[in-house]
């Protein structure tokens, strides 16, 4: 069984699969908390105030087929999906329907096999939150795991860039990993369409003059603050 948030069909909208049609499989339950400034994370109730149900595998795999009856592609997202130990069973089972499995992780823990494409948010050091989650957060954020034995043609980097993003441990992150530069997205923090349209040309620029590539966060200039979208 694993802890559900929900299910639901809709548009990629980040990093180097931006615009495809996904299903979208969301796990609760984070080792992280993320805060920026006076923003928390974009899915709060996968984080700091969870919203589960327990599931069998069985019924997810069942729910991920009723979504959409001609989309193959499954994206596991979070929270954070790796802390769950039935994940791996998860993916075999979504592989027996052949699914092509996309893995959204912030790479603390490690990655499990038959994942297509991993897609890993490291969390810089501008993440940290004040309070009693603070040494927790900046424990956790630094353990890569799961990382250093993938394939890099599988793994692609995607950075949250806040207002006083952490350049150097950005590019010490990107060289201990080994990826090339265009496996490497920065994307605007935000958690609604204003702040995604103020802050994205900044980042675009930073994109820019550091060889990395820009990504937008399209569903938030789409539907705004929606879930389930």
């Amino acid at each position: 069984m694993l802890n559900l948030s929900e299910i639901f069909y809709s548009l990629q909208g980040e990093g180097p699969y931006c615009g495809t049609p996904a299903i979208f499989v969301r796990l609760s339950g984070c080792n992280l908390r993320c805060q920026w400034g006076s923003s928390i994370c974009d899915t709060p109730y996968t984080s700091w105030k969870p919203e589960t149900s327990l599931v069998q595998i069985e019924e997810i795999v069942s729910q991920v087929q009723s979504a959409h009856a001609r989309c193959k592609t499954v994206i596991i997202t979070g929270g954070e999906p790796t802390l769950q130990g039935g994940l791996e069973d998860l993916c075999e089972a979504l592989k027996v329907g052949n699914y092509s499995i996309h893995l959204e992780t912030n790479g603390t823990r490690a990655i499990p096999p038959h994942c297509d494409v991993v897609i890993c948010s490291p969390k810089l050091k501008d993440s940290t939150p004040s309070g009693k989650y603070a040494a927790l957060h900046q424990r956790e954020r630094q353990l890569w795991a799961g990382l250093r034995s993938l394939p890099k043609a599988n793994l692609y980097l995607k950075f949250v860039i806040g207002e006083n993003p952490a350049i150097e441990e950005i590019q010490e992150i990107v060289a201990s990993l080994q990826s090339p530069p265009d496996k490497v997205y920065l994307m605007p923090e935000g958690t609604c369409r204003k702040q995604v349209l103020e802050r994205g040309p900044r980042v675009a620029e930073l994109a820019k003059s550091l060889g990395y590539r820009f990504s937008t966060r399209m569903h938030i200039l789409l539907w705004d603050q929606a879930r389930g979208v």
